[in-house]
């Protein structure tokens, strides 16, 4: 009879531990579905509704980490229309991440608040106001467990997406640019190429990845991401075609992205072409009286600069020369142009000899004294 006894009193005992919170709230955890494959999105849901209705109530919920999956909140909704009767839902969006069984635990706390408290909150609502006063209560929830499947084979996407190309032309010199842009539009698991194109031999490649679109929805990131190209050569070259491969959880099945592939045709122009003859350093003829009158005022300025230098003392003349003179009163593209081919180094100044050419090509000399500052900076450090 004592045992008996004894076994209806711990029976009572565990049955009063979870009483004891619904005595606050009740509350409900559910997953859309608890059977997925790896990175596929899932829906979890958190209902919180107050049963003690002498106070004010706040819920907070909040996902344990874990390396086997990964949780974002997507949005919490409260509704305390009614005075001491809160209703809050949680719902967060989940990617597992690894194909086993996972569990996924929550930290679920209650806060209460007495009208007084609250009351008191709104009295001292200024800079060194104090946070309304609240008994923080801690309520042990059980896990919920997704038994998680590998995909068949490795892919690069995992959702529903489509893949968009464009190439602006297939015939440039070997000063112009192909213009080709890739765009990856859809939702699923987070797009994770930071780029497309692999490397292509004797091309220069310059990659620019704008994320367009980025949100975080019951399918997963919603997401457009713009891949944008710009390739340039002194020889003919391809661009392959790309291949992506995808699977999609809704539809339940494997799928390809494919984009064509392009043939790129390079014309070589003569860099000498791009020079007025008036301004290429061996257009003048040898007995011009021009000729003669730079030859006249070059051996006049030597000279005016021995002397200088002999008179004045020796940190001033070094103050006031400046090697570089020849580039910074340079007035046009292709003044600097003949300036740089004519009397620097090629291996400082080709980089900027190439973009020159390209300017005066395509007559695009609007910034060119903005590449003439850098030209500068460039052979001052030399």
């Amino acid at each position: 009879m004592k045992k008996n006894l004894g076994k209806i009193i711990y029976t009572l005992l565990i049955l009063s531990l979870p009483l004891s919170a619904t005595q606050l709230a009740t509350y409900s955890l559910h997953a859309n579905k608890t059977n997925a494959v790896i990175k596929e999105v899932l829906v979890i849901t958190f209902a919180a509704h107050q049963e003690d209705h002498t106070d004010n109530m706040f819920f907070f919920l909040n996902p344990k980490k874990s390396d086997d999956y990964k949780i974002h909140l997507l949005k919490k909704t409260t509704d305390d229309s009614k005075k001491h009767n809160t209703t809050t839902t949680f719902e967060y969006i989940l990617f597992p991440l690894k194909a086993k069984k996972i569990t996924v635990a929550f930290d679920f706390i209650i806060q209460s608040a007495s009208d007084a408290a609250v009351a008191q909150s709104y009295v001292d609502d200024h800079d060194d106001s104090v946070a309304i006063q609240t008994k923080s209560t801690h309520i042990s929830i059980d896990p919920i467990t997704l038994d998680i499947h590998p995909l068949k084979h490795n892919v690069d996407l995992v959702g529903d997406f489509i893949l968009k190309t464009k190439c602006d032309t297939q015939t440039i010199t070997q000063y112009d640019d192909v213009n080709l842009q890739y765009t990856l539009k859809g939702n699923g698991f987070l797009i994770e190429k930071k780029a497309l194109l692999p490397h292509l031999k004797n091309v220069h490649t310059f990659l620019e990845v704008q994320n367009t679109h980025h949100q975080l929805t019951r399918n997963g990131y919603q997401s457009t991401m713009v891949y944008t190209y710009a390739l340039s050569s002194r020889q003919n070259f391809s661009i392959p075609s790309l291949t992506l491969e995808a699977y999609s959880p809704t539809k339940k099945l494997y799928y390809t992205l494919k984009t064509p592939s392009y043939t790129i045709k390079v014309k070589t122009i003569d860099a000498k072409k791009l020079l007025d003859a008036k301004e290429a350093p061996l257009s003048h003829t040898f007995f011009s009286f021009e000729f003669l009158w730079k030859i006249f005022t070059y051996i006049f300025v030597f000279i005016m600069g021995f002397f200088s230098a002999k008179l004045a003392p020796a940190g001033l003349y070094k103050k006031h020369f400046d090697p570089l003179a020849d580039i910074k009163n340079t007035k046009t593209p292709k003044k600097l142009l003949t300036i740089l081919l004519t009397r620097y180094n090629s291996s400082v100044t080709s980089p900027y000899i190439h973009k020159l050419e390209k300017m005066i090509y395509e007559k695009k000399t609007k910034n060119w004294k903005i590449l003439k500052k850098e030209i500068l900076k460039k052979l001052e450090k030399k």
